[in-house]
């Protein structure tokens, strides 16, 4: 075996370079030039982000414009009724609940006082400062001057929104009865288990979903530019998704505010908390802030667990049902008046001897410190 010493393979290596140098070159050829790398394109600057509750309304839009056709729509064939079931099941209990706050939270956000004090305390203490109390004491927003008054906007909306929805579930309801004199709707409902099926996956393939592009710039207020209290038309107002559709939009004579006292359901505090904290977040711009946990306020346990609980026991309605007739049952009493109660009953008409209403809250002193600097 012939070994190499490291003297050898440097020796041999310094042979082969200078025999490489001595070759002739071959004529005409020159030296490849270096690869010429072409420069990088500039990026595009990344669209803004979009305002997450203007993200979020849309499809709670979207269903209250479903609530619309179904008010108006008549059923006379086994057709007819398909077609009010298709459009009552394809709704994202989850996507519903995100777009229902963020109206509350914009129907909030039209306190001039609440607006108002928002941003002073704001400026005062700094917004990050600010924000992190909102964040960290989701009562915190409430307890500003105004937020007792912002509350009452976001429940006001809520139960008429709720009871809009609920009434056509009357409807519905109330239409089966009469169906029952209907020689198609009183014949036994052929393939029921395959009909349950696709009002299920109506409902897990419905997803976000929007408005027609004409109506999106009546979806995201700017805070305080609308009355919902004195003209029932705007946004927040009792009968804003009545008009919603209407080109130019309905307006109305100014009317008094209602007088009646509403309080919130002890079991939805957590979503009236969340609605005024994000009216206080997008009041100084901060909603889409991290720190500011927007995406965490845009869901409410109790909320969410009552639409779902509405699906499920629509679901079982349908299952158990025989005839034509009872699938508008089901439709009317658990589509419909189960998950407009879900909505109306946030907040609660208070009469004599009920309890404290939401406006009770003690006057906190002006400006007040967020929860995080409190001594």
């Amino acid at each position: 075996m012939r070994i190499w010493t490291a003297a050898m393979l440097g020796l041999a290596l310094g042979l082969a370079a200078t025999a490489a140098e001595a070759q002739p070159k071959a004529k005409g050829r020159t030296p490849a030039p270096p690869p010429v790398t072409a420069p990088a394109a500039p990026a595009s600057p990344a669209a803004p982000a979009a305002e997450p509750l203007g993200a979020a309304i849309p499809s709670y839009a979207a269903f209250q414009s479903d609530i619309t056709d179904l008010q108006l729509q008549s059923v006379n064939t086994a057709e007819d009724l398909e077609a009010v079931l298709n459009r009552a099941a394809a709704q994202n209990r989850a996507a519903v609940m995100r777009g229902w706050l963020a109206y509350g939270a914009l129907t909030a956000a039209q306190s001039p006082q609440f607006v108002a004090e928002v941003r002073k305390v704001a400026a005062h203490y700094g917004q990050a400062r600010f924000v992190r109390g909102l964040t960290l004491d989701g009562s915190y927003a409430q307890s500003l001057a105004g937020g007792q008054d912002a509350a009452r906007l976001a429940l006001l909306a809520a139960r008429a929104d709720g009871e809009r929805i609920y009434t056509v579930g009357e409807r519905y309801k109330e239409m089966a009865y009469g169906l029952q004199n209907q020689r198609w709707a009183k014949q036994v409902a052929p393939q029921q288990p395959a009909r349950v099926q696709r009002l299920r996956t109506l409902a897990a393939d419905a997803g976000f979903r929007n408005v027609a592009p004409e109506y999106g710039p009546r979806l995201l207020p700017a805070a305080a530019s609308v009355s919902p209290g004195s003209d029932p038309s705007q946004f927040g107002g009792r009968t804003f998704w009545d008009a919603f559709r209407t080109t130019p939009p309905v307006v109305v004579a100014q009317i008094a505010a209602p007088t009646y006292t509403i309080r919130v359901n002890s079991d939805r505090v957590g979503a009236l908390n969340r609605m005024t904290t994000l009216a206080a977040l997008y009041i100084v711009g901060a909603t889409q802030d991290p720190a500011a946990q927007t995406e965490r306020l845009l869901s409410e346990d109790s909320t969410k667990n009552c639409l779902e609980l509405a699906q499920v026991q629509f679901y079982q309605c349908m299952s158990a049902a025989r005839f034509r007739y009872e699938n508008a049952f089901c439709l009317g009493e658990h589509a419909l008046k189960d998950m407009g109660a879900c909505i109306r009953d946030a907040g609660l008409v208070d009469t004599a001897g009920m309890s404290t209403p939401v406006a009770a809250l003690p006057p906190a002193p002006s400006p007040t410190a967020p929860a995080t600097q409190r001594k």
